[in-house]
């Protein structure tokens, strides 16, 4: 193997590694956990987890064996932790430590057996308590209801994106029509959603899907605007992930990914592999079924709406890297050419912009009202 080809191969690694380990971490964090203790009462295990300051966290299960983890945002564990404390009570079996490479200090509870938790935050000190109360297995008690998607306006801070010959760009666009996804979501279909960011600011590709993996959400969609050499071309296309077919495919990841044609092209092996390893097919299915129910009702709304006819590029497929590290089904929207100008000027307007949000909505709700209503799982 070539020099170059490893560290082609390392790189793709990197990049699919999506929150999947406990690492060690020597980044300075804002808070730290301090103290981590048990107590066994009649009809209950106590956990109290203690930190400096405020406490900021999102909680989850995994099956196969139970598990509850909690994941502490920007946190650090004290350096003189051990990685696993031994419980062995008739509730809890280990209580695990450790820092992920996004930032996160994430402890993990391993579960015998239990009917439900109860979860709570106190001050001085800030500690989180976490009661788990002895019986019977019940996850539907402890899952949250109702669906979670993440939507991702591509690009952002020193990153542009595309940008149109009147000066907008591309990261400004898809933040605002994000931002008017998210607010459609909530009010009108009660679907939680979370922004992988919501103001100006840059994410590295993984993060986008760290955070979608942390919030154990059920779709993650990535919002994007086209450009092309050709200014006459224009429409609307949806993509989901795999290896590129067509030159125009490669093209398109190649911009998206920030890295030239020729790197694509030595990366579709090693990823190839990688995609048909981990046993993603269940995934790839519904993902492509997500990206048509989203590119139908782009295409037949705005046609409605629009009297100008609105081009339809259909459910395409590529290597885009910020999909690959998703756990759940995932797709990337190309809303439209910011290098038409008519679209141009259309995706200049605030009212066209919403328009575009209403349509993804009702596409991401079409597809979620397939899905069986039955207690969501962590992917891990």
């Amino acid at each position: 193997m070539t020099r170059k080809k490893a560290a082609v191969i390392v790189f793709v690694l990197l990049l699919l590694m999506a929150g999947g380990g406990i690492v060690s971490g020597e980044d300075t964090a804002s808070n730290v956990i301090r103290d981590i203790r048990f107590s066994e009462a009649e009809s209950f295990t106590r956990i109290v987890v203690e930190c400096e300051s405020e406490i900021s966290y999102t909680r989850n299960f995994i099956q196969f064996p139970d598990r509850l983890y909690f994941d502490f945002e920007n946190t650090d564990p004290a350096t003189f932790f051990q990685k696993e404390i031994l419980v062995d009570d008739d509730t809890v079996s280990t209580i695990r430590i450790g820092k992920q490479d996004s930032g996160v200090s994430r402890v993990v509870i391993g579960l015998k057996s239990y009917s439900d938790f109860n979860i709570y935050s106190l001050e001085d000190p800030h500690r989180l308590v976490i009661d788990i109360n002895k019986g019977t297995s019940s996850i539907e008690e402890f899952m949250p209801k109702g669906r979670v998607v993440v939507i991702d306006p591509g690009h952002g801070g020193r990153d542009p994106g595309a940008i149109g010959r009147r000066g907008i760009q591309e990261k400004d666009i898809v933040l605002d029509i994000a931002k008017q996804l998210k607010k459609i979501l909530e009010t009108k279909y009660a679907v939680k959603v979370f922004l992988t960011r919501d103001d100006d600011r840059y994410l590295e590709l993984k993060e986008r899907t760290d955070f979608a993996n942390r919030h154990n959400a059920d779709l993650f969609v990535s919002v994007h605007i086209n450009a092309s050499r050709d200014r006459d071309t224009k429409g609307i296309e949806t993509w989901f992930l795999n290896i590129p077919s067509s030159e125009y495919d490669k093209k398109v990841a190649a911009r998206e990914n920030a890295i030239s044609e020729e790197k694509m092209k030595e990366s579709q092996t090693e990823v190839g592999f990688i995609l048909t390893s981990l046993g993603r097919e269940l995934k790839k299915e519904e993902s492509i079924r997500l990206a048509h129910y989203v590119q139908n009702s782009l295409i037949n709304n705005m046609r409605k709406k629009y009297k100008r006819r609105i081009d339809d590029h259909g459910v395409k497929y590529t290597l885009f890297y910020v999909l690959v590290g998703a756990d759940m089904p995932a797709v990337l929207i190309e809303s439209g050419f910011i290098s038409n100008p008519s679209e141009e000027l259309l995706l200049k307007k605030s009212t066209y912009r919403k328009d575009i949000a209403h349509s993804i909505a009702k596409g991401i709700n079409s597809y979620l009202s397939t899905l069986p209503d039955l207690p969501k799982l962590a992917r891990r």
